[in-house]
């Protein structure tokens, strides 16, 4: 499951986004969806067709690559574990 980061920039190009403390704090109202541009724009007064809309995945997908080097030969592993 992705968990996005939802950032909003103007036409300058100012980013805007709810930082943790903001995100501590608006978590206990229920009008405001933290990772939802609308919100965001509402909370910092912005027209949301007027700004540019961003979602980065915060929980990207790694690919863990394991040799195993504490046995001599791997087929022993696939056939003991």
């Amino acid at each position: 499951m992705c968990q996005f980061l939802s950032i909003v920039s103007d036409i300058k190009g100012k980013i805007y986004l709810f930082n943790s403390q903001q995100r501590k704090e608006l978590s206990t109202q229920n009008y405001y969806r933290l990772d939802l541009h609308a919100s965001i724009c509402e909370y910092y007064d912005l027209k949301e067709d007027n700004v540019n809309k961003y979602e980065v995945d915060i929980f990207p997908k790694i690919v863990v690559k394991v040799d195993q080097i504490n046995i001599k030969d791997d087929t022993d592993m696939l056939l003991t574990g």
